[in-house]
């Protein structure tokens, strides 16, 4: 939803350009606490979703061909900052593309969501909640305080300089290829697909990513801890996921199934690890909302040292307060291999416009 206004011009007849702008609210209260950490109360924004304002632009070029653009900035409602808190992250890290559409498919250049990124929170009851949600903790946001990494985190959900082409739906599937070529010698070279089937009451997307020739370093958990270091330098990222739902009307299953496997350099040699994730979720509506729960397991194989596994399961309700807001309640619990237990609890309000 948004607001939306044209121009005519007489250039083209039926030329005229929309722009809309649209974002999300999210503030509340919690006692966060991961496996292996001190429980800790807070006021936090990004709870169920990080807050992000934005604004989306199409304009048609003629009767088959338009223009289309998008730029959307996170922020924190807590403390004000116009980031999601990661250091260096720029000022619209949410999106910042231009692209054309017609009969073709669509193509598009700039910042652009990262095909598993989509993949992780479409198929999943919490979606894009960094805080609640199993799949999207698992593998995007790990804890510091963890020996435990993530699949998918040195990916990033959104990557800079992509090159992306998405198809028209053919035979009832929809192709999508993006390609980042490594413009600062660190990141690497970036390349992902998706394919695209059903929609309603199924859906199913199958996304691989695969990045090259990176160097990215960083310990692997908190510098506090012994199993922090050596540092780690990942050089080569590669990851496949499925993805999938089934909505009965009554309820609604969600499934996930990711593997990913990261290269590098630990103390002067050859190291790596593989992480191995399963989901499975559901929401039901039940009287003014929605109750919602998901659990999901991930395995690291490290070349280094022992296996480690994790487990953590969040059930929520979501209280329906108007058309664009709700009033949301969390549990969650979270358990990483020889560390102790951690219990989450929290409530907030996240208004969409």
């Amino acid at each position: 939803m948004g607001a939306a206004f044209g121009v005519s011009h007489t250039a083209y007849a039926e030329d005229s350009y929309n722009i809309d702008y649209f974002g999300n609210l999210d503030i509340g209260v919690h006692s966060h606490q991961l496996s292996g950490q001190d429980s800790k109360f807070e006021v936090d924004g990004g709870m169920l979703s990080t807050s992000y304002a934005g604004v989306r632009a199409n304009a048609p070029l003629s009767e088959s061909l338009t223009l289309n653009a998008e730029i959307a900035s996170f922020f924190r409602l807590d403390d004000g900052d116009i980031t999601r808190g990661l250091d260096g992250e720029g000022a619209f890290s949410r999106a910042a593309w231009a692209g054309i559409k017609g009969g073709f498919g669509s193509i598009r250049l700039g910042r652009i969501s990262t095909l598993n990124f989509i993949n992780t929170i479409r198929f999943n009851p919490f979606g894009a909640s960094p805080k609640f949600s199993p799949s999207f903790m698992h593998n995007y946001v790990g804890s510091p305080a963890q020996p435990m990494s993530t699949g998918m985190g040195g990916s990033d959900s959104g990557w800079d300089n992509t090159i992306n082409y998405t198809t028209p739906k053919l035979a009832g599937a929809v192709l999508s290829l993006s390609y980042a070529p490594d413009e600062d010698s660190t990141r690497g070279e970036r390349m992902g697909g998706s394919i695209t089937v059903g929609g309603y009451p199924f859906a199913a997307v199958l996304s691989v990513e695969k990045i090259t020739d990176a160097s990215i370093t960083y310990p692997m958990a908190l510098t506090t801890l012994a199993t922090a270091f050596p540092v780690f330098t990942a050089q080569q990222y590669s990851t496949r996921q499925l993805g999938t739902s089934y909505d009965f009307k009554t309820f609604k299953l969600f499934g996930q199934l990711s593997r990913s496997k990261v290269e590098g350099m630990r103390a002067g040699g050859a190291q790596n690890y593989e992480i191995k994730m399963a989901q499975f979720g559901i929401s039901v509506p039940a009287g003014p909302g929605v109750a919602k729960a998901s659990f999901a397991n991930s395995t690291m194989d490290r070349s280094w040292g022992a296996d480690l596994k994790r487990d953590t399961l969040t059930v929520g309700y979501d209280y329906t307060l108007s058309d664009n807001a709700i009033w949301y309640t969390r549990y969650m619990h979270d358990k990483v291999s020889d560390l102790s237990v951690g219990n989450s609890y929290a409530m907030g309000v996240n208004y969409s416009f």
